[in-house]
């Protein structure tokens, strides 16, 4: 019978897809029962999803994953979501790097610091065209808080479009990412708003 120890062990692979069975029935009948395993694996493929937006189209050789799961394993204690993400990032920068060097179309990426209503930024958005359009905001030390951020790309014209939300609990690693219509691409800054408040903003080049 798998226990919490096991399902710790292998939870990081199983939610990037790196399990093979049975282990993988062992482990999804453990979370089926484990609320607080359950909820781990739910919020790892939550980070896992967003980052996969950053993929690119061509699959990378077989056995990639396992091998990039194995090399940045650190210690027990405080891997979780942080391996997740390295992986994932690595995945991605791995065969995105030609496509974000591309200017026969002009940039693949346009990006701006976020700047705190204080004036300290904090993080940085940045507007992505391939592989698929999308919206990818980092935060340098995300603070637990209660409500909900929202994401504006503001236009030319001064339109503001929400493009998504979160809260804490989804950005507690400091990534967010979202698929934008590719017309969006043309924004010309980004507000994170907490209601009716701007919190934060970026410019764009």
């Amino acid at each position: 019978m798998t226990t919490c120890a096991d399902f710790d062990a292998s939870v990081d692979e199983l939610a990037v897809g790196a399990v093979s069975e049975p282990l993988r029935s062992g482990l999804l009948a453990h979370a089926a029962s484990c609320p607080s395993c359950d909820l781990r694996l739910r919020e790892l493929v939550a980070v896992a999803d967003r980052l996969l937006l950053l993929a690119p189209s061509a699959e990378p050789p077989p056995g990639f994953e396992t091998r990039v799961l194995a090399a940045l394993r650190p210690p027990r204690r405080r891997r979780g979501a942080l391996l997740v993400v390295a992986a994932l990032l690595v995945l991605a920068l791995a065969g995105a790097a030609v496509v974000l060097a591309r200017t026969d179309d002009g940039d693949a990426r346009r990006s701006a610091p976020i700047v705190a209503t204080g004036g300290t930024v904090v993080g940085q958005v940045v507007l992505v065209s391939e592989p698929r359009p999308h919206v990818l905001v980092t935060v340098d030390a995300p603070r637990p808080g209660p409500g909900v951020r929202s994401c504006e790309l503001v236009l030319a014209d001064g339109r503001r479009i929400v493009v998504g939300s979160w809260g804490y609990e989804e950005i507690d690693t400091g990534v967010w990412a979202v698929a934008v219509d590719e017309r969006l691409l043309d924004a010309v800054s980004m507000r994170i708003t907490d209601g009716d408040r701007v919190v934060a903003t970026g410019r764009f080049d």
